[in-house]
């Protein structure tokens, strides 16, 4: 059974919590509905971890790579810090896919990371390697460097 508290508290169950919240846009000024929610809480004796470092290549800040379970949407991506690390704790016991991106970096998807409660599930050293893609760039900016090898090259031939 769950009570609902004011104020964002829990109440406590024998299922997954419930959290109850109201949202407040100035002072005195409280939304008339409420906000509900479930979580799952998981004991650290019974869950795992991630780990790992990741770096990028030609760079040596590691900060915002972003790490995500992309087989389980319930576990919240993480950001690493500038050093590239990975920690992800408090992972339920199973197998997992792990996909890390970076803005002009390839992707990098590493599948069948098992899990184990109480234990840390070390993904090692990764390096993210640039991608060879041509850039993007908006269809102006196209437009400019075509009148510019055109001017370049009218200039070219008069003055052979």
């Amino acid at each position: 059974m769950v009570d609902p508290l004011p104020h964002g508290r829990i109440a406590r169950t024998d299922s997954p919590a419930t959290v109850f919240a109201r949202y407040r846009s100035v002072p005195g000024r409280e939304s008339p509905s409420t906000y509900s929610d479930s979580i799952e809480v998981v004991s650290a004796a019974a869950a795992g971890s991630i780990v790992g470092e990741v770096k990028l290549e030609e760079m040596n800040d590691f900060a915002g790579i972003s790490v995500t379970v992309s087989n389980d949407p319930s576990l919240a991506p993480i950001v690493t810090g500038s050093l590239g690390e990975i920690e992800m704790s408090l992972i339920p016991p199973g197998t997992y896919t792990i996909a890390l991106s970076f803005p002009g970096y390839n992707d990098v998807v590493i599948t069948n990371v098992v899990v184990v409660a109480g234990t840390k599930s070390d993904l090692g050293t990764i390096v993210m390697i640039l991608t060879t893609a041509v850039p993007l760039l908006a269809p102006g900016i196209w437009l400019l460097l075509a009148v510019a090898l055109a001017v370049s090259a009218g200039r070219a031939l008069r003055t052979r």
